[in-house]
């Protein structure tokens, strides 16, 4: 998945051999590009996009979900422009597809396991410490936090495999002690898991802060160099 934003909207390149991207604007209205068709134009009412999520599609091209914050979400059916289901849950963020089903993480309440035809909970982990996940590449799903603990999720038996404790807790995550870490990528290379995000160093002094408007310094952080241990054994 890859994001880029535009003036008033951005574009989420699919590139999932069917659709190579959908460009979206703020006033509700989005652009899907196929590689071998003509572009199809969408009409979302009350659109609220956020270019962090993006608006992600189904493999077989048809179907883009989206959500709003209020009122849950959505599939359309590109082609027709109508609703194949709504299902209305809110707060949704970050979802990710799979061949028969999504996962979607609902702010501060439940990761779900969604069937795309239907629409209908396969599965579900509740915690209110949810915030954010990325994806680890098309395998795994990193959870920002599950009970409170950074956790590394299998889509496909919703299992918990593996948990880096608390970002705020953990000495691998938050070395420096701040008080306010905040997650903004996770990067699965070579076996590596690398986070990229914003955090408040202690040590600083607070007048510095005063002169540049800007509390939070960003960082780049190796926090796993055997990522695949949980299968061992």
């Amino acid at each position: 998945m890859r994001i880029e934003g535009i003036d008033r909207g951005f574009i989420h390149f699919i590139e999932n051999g069917v659709v190579e991207k959908v460009v979206a604007t703020y006033d509700g209205v989005c652009v899907v590009h196929f590689y071998d068709k003509p572009s199809k134009k969408l009409h979302i009412e009350n659109a609220s996009y956020d270019y962090h999520y993006g608006l992600p599609v189904s493999a077989d091209g048809f179907t883009l979900f989206y959500s709003d914050w209020d009122t849950g979400l959505h599939a359309y059916d590109i082609m027709s422009g109508t609703v194949r289901w709504h299902l209305k849950k809110k707060k949704i963020r970050g979802i990710f597809v799979y061949s028969d089903y999504l996962i979607a993480l609902q702010a501060y309440t439940s990761v779900l396991k969604i069937d795309i035809a239907s629409g209908e909970v396969l599965d579900e982990i509740k915690s209110g410490t949810l915030e954010k996940q990325f994806d680890l590449n098309g395998v795994h799903i990193l959870v920002h936090s599950i009970r409170g603990k950074l956790s590394v999720l299998d889509p496909e038996t919703m299992a918990i495999v593996k948990s880096y404790g608390s970002i705020y807790k953990s000495k691998i995550i938050n070395p420096l002690d701040s008080l306010s870490v905040m997650l903004l990528s996770a990067v699965l290379q070579d076996n590596t898991l690398t986070l990229t995000g914003w955090e408040k160093d202690p040590s600083r002094d607070p007048n510095s802060y005063e002169r540049d408007s800007n509390e939070h310094e960003r960082f780049t952080r190796v926090i796993d160099t055997e990522f695949d241990s949980f299968l061992k054994g």
